[in-house]
């Protein structure tokens, strides 16, 4: 019964995390750091990986995924359905990192404590201003968070196997590394 109360309530905080951190994200223009990311995703399309040096691979590839897709949006909406704007399509990677790491906070919380103290981890993060303002912009900081959050819950459970077949462990602690 409180592992089903739990995932209730971490779906109504995911959907508010997200709510928090998607809606009207092309209401502001792109900064000069945000253009450099667009510039970088659009080389990306025609091949030229070595553009752009200064901001991250994934990140990059992330956003042109992100304009990709709004781009076949854009051209086989349906009639009423919404334009999906560029600033929305470079912002919403982060956006989508950002509210998915409520749930890995919650994961690694109750790994280190319990449901409760998970869920109100999750919570906070969820919609704390700071957090939704920096996950609204294409800022590689909330991806690094995304990726150290996840890397620390995958060594804690390689720790957790590890107690009792230390071999299985150690494609947990490869994962953590990965």
């Amino acid at each position: 019964k409180l592992i089903r109360c739990c995932s209730v309530i971490l779906l109504v905080v995911l959907a508010g995390a997200l709510a928090a951190r998607v809606t009207s994200l092309d209401a502001a223009g792109f900064s000069e750091d945000e253009m450099d990311k667009l510039h970088g995703a659009q080389a990306y399309r025609t091949g030229d990986f070595a553009f752009d040096g200064e901001h991250p691979a994934l990140m990059k590839l992330a956003v042109l995924a992100s304009l990709e897709a709004a781009a076949a949006w854009n051209a086989h909406k349906p009639a009423r359905a919404p334009i999906i704007q560029t600033e929305t399509a470079v912002r919403l990677p982060n956006a989508l990192a950002g509210a998915a790491i409520s749930i890995v906070l919650f994961l690694l919380v109750t790994r280190w404590f319990s449901p409760l103290t998970g869920l109100i981890a999750g919570w906070l993060w969820a919609f704390d201003v700071n957090a939704i303002a920096i996950n609204r912009i294409a800022k590689e900081d909330t991806f690094v968070v995304l990726f150290l959050l996840v890397a620390s819950l995958l060594y804690e459970r390689a720790k957790q196997v590890g107690r009792a077949d230390p071999r299985r462990a150690q494609r947990w602690f490869a994962a953590a590394g990965a």
